[in-house]
């Protein structure tokens, strides 16, 4: 069920009663962590930080529980019944302990949005609104929990630690019943999320029970390694159902590139201890430098960090004056990767020329057309005319390398012995050209770094996701998807071309005109998503100090979602398109292609293929006779393509088989049954 008429059918319920009762935790109030016991390892931390002595509290916490339950002769017990026996195996300090859960409790729990709203409904029709509990934590603390999170108004509260019955024998229930002079013919409805205890245990005490799901548990968690991914998680999940306003790509960014923001940063703190500076360059640097300045404010000590125009284009050609060779090999690339076009008038225009001026020399290598592609058939007499035209093309970048030069000394990146870069990285092109202007020492730090890096900067450069092409598995997963990554860490604005002087004499960027204005909303949509998970995850920073978020974790959620292919985010994709080239051009390419399934049936085989340039490779929409939409394995599937797919190539492997069998019969003939019987009777 959607969850907006989820919360518009309860409150339908409310209408039709005249009691409502609510399970406080996980209905009303939600933690900051994935499991209740997550809170035991944060005191364990805060302990440790306060009185820097170490206990593994979380173990002892947890088997002092199981003693006190074991003890007690009544249904539930009370927190100070638990820290009795804490305070058995670790003396006086127990009591620091209590109090450093209760706060941590404090710290953790978040009022549920969408079910205060169902609370505050209830008020307003002036329902008889009752909170109950199974819980060792005491009334009075239960109590002062519900305040600090907007729950201030109700007819009763009533938890199993102080009244000694509980919900999961029913007889709460039937104590409340009698304490408040409830009726047997009162219409009363209980929402909460145990099964067991709310809905089944109330039916039989003739209330109607009404089962509020646990949102973690709305979800497919991924495997949580430490406390970190814990706290990450468990905010991105409540972060998602906090707002009725987020829109996808909100949502988006919410759930699936907060979590790779958080991961990065938190190296980032580390590769950046003791260093003086942090250039953070643009584009991809955009998203790490605002977040780097919210992590500032928390570490005082790191350095000032700047954003830095720059792009391969406006870093690369300035730094290859008199290298001609190099220089037009750069110069003619084009992405094969993606199917990327790129023309001749698309090489004049990055490099600020007149294409014009140069028709005559076009007409001798016979490059008469200006829109003509870049192929392997003409690139020699592409290459051969730029080298005829080398001169001028050589005063563009000595012209350009002046003004990038000035701009360097006016950021301040000429004060240093040793500059800090950051950028998504991958083959390090952009941190060689720098290294190569400035001529001073340059460390990287990047998302991810491939194998191939220049040796010039390998031993400078350092790679999150991925080091110099290892863990393999991230890398080669990651470079398959690069532009999904790219798209996340990229600033609204168009690219760096180059640089000019504004009218006071002052270098600034001169930026291309944004031409796909709906890429960009979108992807200001997703940044500001996961910049609230990011705000929220600020205030647990002392945690994931102690254990860095698993790299596993981090990278989850984004690959999961990548493999999906979930027609609903294909939908949202197919409506954006982005370019893939070094420098301007008008090829731009989609991210998710659509097609009629006629159209998918009579050429599979071509658009399987085509579908590999895509952006976002493979993800295609399949639309039916009914107007249904399908991933390609949904409809391969219900079409029977995959069995029919599989028995052909089982089928040819049996002909290629036979052939064999002409030259060794006794050696094939075991096989070739073996494999008819596979075919035909599994």
């Amino acid at each position: 069920m959607d969850y907006k008429k989820e919360i518009e059918k309860l409150k339908q319920y409310i209408d039709d009663s005249e009691i409502v009762s609510f399970d406080i935790f996980d209905t009303l109030l939600l933690r900051n962590v994935v499991k209740p016991s997550d809170i035991f390892k944060v005191v364990e931390i805060k302990y440790f930080n306060k009185y820097k002595e170490k206990i593994n509290f979380f173990k002892i916490r947890i088997s002092s529980e199981n003693i006190a339950r074991k003890r007690s002769e009544y249904e539930d017990v009370s927190l100070d019944d638990i820290y009795e026996n804490i305070e058995e195996k670790l003396g006086d300090i127990a009591n620091h302990l209590k109090k450093l859960e209760i706060e941590c409790e404090k710290n953790f729990l978040i009022p549920n949005s969408c079910m205060q709203d169902v609370y505050n409904y209830a008020k307003q029709k002036n329902k008889k609104v009752i909170m109950i509990s199974d819980m060792y934590l005491s009334k009075t603390i239960v109590k002062e929990l519900l305040q600090l999170n907007g729950y201030t108004e109700y007819d009763g509260l009533y938890i199993s630690s102080e009244v000694k019955k509980t919900k999961a024998t029913r007889s709460l229930y039937s104590y409340i019943r009698e304490e408040m002079n409830i009726s047997k013919n009162a219409k009363w409805i209980h929402i909460g999320d145990n099964y067991q205890s709310d809905i089944i245990n109330a039916q039989k005490e003739g209330i109607k029970g009404i089962y509020y799901k646990k949102l973690i548990e709305r979800e497919n968690i991924p495997k949580i390694n430490n406390l970190s991914d814990s706290i990450i998680y468990s905010v991105q999940i409540n972060t998602k159902y906090y707002k009725n306003d987020y829109n996808y790509w909100d949502l988006f960014g919410v759930q699936y590139v907060s979590s790779i923001y958080i991961g990065l940063m938190f190296d980032l703190l580390k590769w950046l201890k003791d260093k003086d500076n942090i250039y953070f360059l643009a584009r991809d640097g955009y998203v790490p430098f605002k977040l780097y300045n919210k992590l500032k404010k928390h570490y005082p000590n790191l350095p000032l960090g700047k954003y830095l125009y720059a792009s391969r284009r406006a870093y690369i050609y300035p730094s290859l004056i008199d290298k001609k060779d190099e220089a037009i090999d750069i110069l003619t690339i084009y992405n094969s990767g993606f199917n990327q076009k790129l023309n001749i008038k698309e090489i004049f225009n990055n490099l600020g020329l007149d294409s014009n001026n140069y028709l005559d020399i076009l007409g001798k290598y016979c490059l008469n057309n200006l829109e003509e592609r870049i192929t392997d058939k003409n690139i020699y007499r592409v290459k051969k005319m730029l080298e005829e035209i080398w001169s001028d093309i050589n005063r563009i970048l000595k012209k350009e390398k002046d003004i990038l030069i000035k701009y360097l000394n006016q950021e301040g990146v000429m004060d240093y012995n040793t500059v800090n870069i950051f950028d998504i990285g991958w083959a390090g092109s952009t941190h060689k050209a720098i290294v190569n202007l400035i001529n001073k020492n340059v460390n990287g730090y990047y998302f991810g770094t491939i194998e191939s890096i220049d040796k010039q900067i390998k031993d400078k450069a350092f790679g999150y996701a991925f080091n110099n092409g290892h863990p393999m598995k991230n890398r080669n997963f990651i470079i398959d998807n690069a532009m999904i990554y790219e798209f996340i860490f990229t600033a609204p604005e168009g690219s760096l071309k180059t640089f000019k002087h504004n009218k006071y004499g002052a270098v600034i960027p001169d930026l291309v005109d944004i031409q796909n204005q709906s890429v960009y909303s979108c992807i200001e949509k997703v940044q500001d998503g996961a910049y609230d998970v990011f705000e929220k995850i600020l205030k647990y920073i002392e945690y994931l100090e102690m254990e860095s978020p698993s790299k596993e974790f981090i990278l989850h959620g984004m690959e999961n979602f990548i493999n999906k292919k979930n027609v609903l985010d294909m939908m949202q994709f197919e409506k954006i398109y982005n370019s893939v080239s070094i420098g301007e051009s008008k090829d731009v390419k989609p991210y998710v292609i659509r097609l009629d399934y006629n159209e998918y049936l009579n050429n599979r085989n071509y658009y399987k293929r085509k579908s590999l340039f895509n952006l976002w490779r493979g993800a295609i929409l399949i639309e039916d006779n009914q107007g249904r939409l399908f991933n390609m394995d949904e409809f391969d599937k219900l079409s029977g393509l995959s069995i029919m797919y599989e028995v052909k190539i089982k089928l040819s492997t049996l002909v290629n088989m036979c052939k064999k069998a002409i030259k060794d019969p006794q050696k094939a003939i075991k096989k070739i049954f073996n494999l008819i019987k596979y075919i035909f009777i599994r």
